[in-house]
């Protein structure tokens, strides 16, 4: 049963039944930071291409994404 520990449902095609009885107002998959983790092989580390990014830009994300909690450097 794909669904991540705050109910969300992260599987391939249809959710299955019966789903969890409650959802946390997390914003899911899209959002938060566990459900990303629980949802994604890899633990939610993705290798992002910034090539259409100039280093500006680029440098600009990654201070956002390390101000929401994430883990991010340009390499």
């Amino acid at each position: 049963m794909p669904y991540t520990s705050h109910g969300h449902w992260y599987g391939p095609g249809k959710p299955t039944l019966p789903a969890p009885a409650q959802r946390a107002r997390c914003g899911g998959l899209s959002m938060c930071r566990i459900c990303i983790k629980e949802a994604t092989p890899s633990g939610g580390t993705y290798n992002l291409s910034l090539d259409s990014l100039n280093a500006d830009q680029a440098q600009a994300l990654l201070r956002r994404l390390r101000a929401e909690g994430y883990t991010a450097e340009y390499v």
